[in-house]
């Protein structure tokens, strides 16, 4: 009788195991003005040198939300941006993830490259083209040639371009991986918007 052999051939079955099992649990990248960050819980220094009672992020969310009264139009620099590429990043998800369960990436540089994406453009939303509408109201125009704006606000285009003042709200738009759900802890991957 003939003896037969089974020769266990592993053409990449492990590895590519060992890679999903390290993507397991719940993650995610979180992006914009995050108010648990030092950059977003940072207070705005009004223009006549008081500390707004408001944090960077609540004065993103006010200008990304509006305000229930009308005085503040809604200007959805985020979601607009995020709505606009979803398809080219889940396209770019799909590439990374690829690399990643070659071995070539790990989980945490998908999320550092999506996020630092996603924020570079919503800084460029705010800061070129035709900006966020609505335009800022004449009195809040006013306003701002009235009290001038710190000097990179200015070469932001700060007299006429909505959402941008000071330039804290560019300058704090970050990133952050976030490990083990909505109550997980993040790891901030970047800070501020370099």
């Amino acid at each position: 009788m003939s003896e037969s052999r089974v020769v266990d051939t592993d053409k990449g079955w492990r590895a590519l195991f060992d890679a999903v099992k390290t993507m397991r649990g719940e993650q995610y990248v979180k992006v914009g003005v995050l108010g648990d960050s030092s950059l977003g819980g940072m207070h705005k220094t009004e223009p006549d040198g008081k500390a707004s009672p408001l944090t960077t992020a609540e004065i993103a969310a006010v200008n990304e939300y509006g305000t229930k009264d009308g005085r503040i139009p809604a200007r959805p620099a985020f979601r607009g941006t995020f709505d606009r590429l979803r398809e080219p990043l889940l396209g770019d998800f799909a590439k990374l993830l690829v690399e990643a369960l070659r071995g070539e990436l790990s989980t945490e540089a998908i999320f550092d490259v999506l996020g630092m994406k996603l924020a570079a453009e919503i800084r460029k939303t705010i800061t070129t083209g035709t900006g966020v509408p609505p335009p800022n109201a004449p009195s809040t125009l006013r306003e701002k040639l009235a009290h001038g704006t710190t000097k990179s606000a200015k070469a932001l285009g700060a007299t006429a371009r909505t959402l941008v003042d000071t330039g804290a709200e560019i300058a704090a738009i970050s990133w952050a991986l976030v490990r083990g759900g909505k109550q997980g802890e993040a790891t901030y991957l970047a800070k501020g918007g370099k």
